[in-house]
């Protein structure tokens, strides 16, 4: 206690020896190397000096909530929910699937080729997005999903990041809430959004409650919080979001893809075969730095009969 009464006369004094120069408020920040924070204002007057003195003390901490930007623990993988899926097998390609069909062996293609980029550059958080609605981004990330997860000791987290329209919770047939727009809200935190599938290795999380602000919600840094909470418990992670431009076309630009993929190492592009206006689709390739644009996925192409029909035997 006399290091800080010592420590706060000296400020007073300083404060005497500058009039009108006003202290900066500080709150308490931590911020583990695992997780790098952003600068904050520089603390002067009676803050400072309080910090430095408490600093100096070797006091243990009071138990309290984890701090922005922790690490979550490995055992929230164990303790998260395990509702029961009931996944729609004729949407989700792996499910129930007899041998390997034309479609999945394009889904494992896509899977080597993420797996090749990363042996390059950092590559675990990836945006899955499309150049407008009804391309079939939702129905890639969850089939892409569960081709990451059928690789032996992964773990993959599956998100829902389309506020506006979510739809992957009706895909997997899992809960729709609570979810990510009631995290970011505060009204849940990651273990009550998180859920475990019946396969061990695929986690989700739901977009939650429908939001009204979701351009708000999305841009006040609590995904990037997330995101680095959850990082290092995952080999992937991947986020359906809204499309860039919603329904009526050119015109009506979404923000949401955009945001998300700022804290996030890559995007992959949906587009529909003969739905597509070239225009459309290069304009959504401009809604995103050239690094991070990973590729453009044709959905629902045209293959010949023989070549869709065929079935292999090769593995996982």
């Amino acid at each position: 206690m006399s290091r800080i009464r010592d420590a706060l006369r000296r400020a007073e004094q300083e404060k005497g020896k500058a009039p009108g120069r006003e202290a900066t408020a500080a709150a308490p920040v931590a911020a583990p190397a695992a997780v790098p924070a952003p600068a904050g204002p520089q603390v002067s007057g009676s803050a400072a000096a309080i910090a430095a003195a408490t600093a100096a003390q070797p006091v243990s901490p009071p138990p309290s909530p984890r701090p922005t930007g922790a690490v979550s623990s490995p055992g929230l993988l164990e303790s998260c929910r395990r509702p029961l899926w009931l996944g729609d097998s004729s949407k989700l390609l792996f499910l129930g699937s007899a041998g390997h069909t034309f479609a999945t062996e394009q889904l494992r293609n896509l899977r080597s080729r993420l797996s090749a980029v990363r042996a390059e550059r950092a590559l675990k958080s990836v945006v899955i997005t499309s150049a407008g609605a009804a391309e079939g981004k939702t129905y890639l990330a969850a089939n892409l999903a569960h081709a990451f997860a059928r690789q032996h000791d992964r773990k993959i987290l599956l998100v829902d990041a389309d506020l506006r329209r979510a739809g992957l919770h009706s895909l997997l047939g899992a809960p729709a809430e609570p979810g990510l727009s009631d995290y970011l809200c505060g009204r849940a935190t990651e273990e009550q959004i998180l859920q475990r599938g019946p396969q061990e290795s695929l986690f989700f999380i739901p977009g939650g409650k429908a939001a009204a602000n979701p351009g708000e919600l999305l841009s006040g840094g609590k995904v990037k919080i997330l995101l680095s909470r959850l990082a290092p418990l995952f080999d992937w992670i991947l986020l359906d979001t809204p499309p860039v431009a919603d329904a009526e076309g050119e015109s009506a630009a979404l923000p949401d893809a955009r945001m998300i993929a700022r804290h996030c190492d890559g995007v992959l592009l949906v587009i529909q075969a003969g739905a597509t206006r070239r225009p459309q689709a290069q304009r959504a390739v401009r809604e995103f730095p050239s690094e991070r644009l990973l590729g453009v996925v044709l959905n629902r192409a045209q293959v010949p009969e023989k070549l869709a029909s065929r079935r292999t035997a090769g593995s996982d």
